[in-house]
């Protein structure tokens, strides 16, 4: 089985943008609280409504 250097590009943009993500879910939404829309909003409002003990990515999972 043979990568490309095409795949390997398109794996690597979809990396860094899931690592742009987490890191303005991480650092702007939550200590904002603010909730966005989708399993991320839902995973937060559980997160807020169970006292900030389990973390938001266990929710979202």
């Amino acid at each position: 089985m043979k990568f490309s250097i095409k795949e390997l590009k398109s794996y690597a943009i979809i990396t860094l943008g899931l690592c742009v993500y987490s890191f303005g879910w991480t650092a702007f939404l939550i200590p904002s609280e603010i909730v966005a829309g989708g399993a991320g909003g839902i995973g937060t409002l559980i997160y807020y409504a169970s006292g900030e003990t389990i973390p938001v990515g266990t929710h979202i999972l």
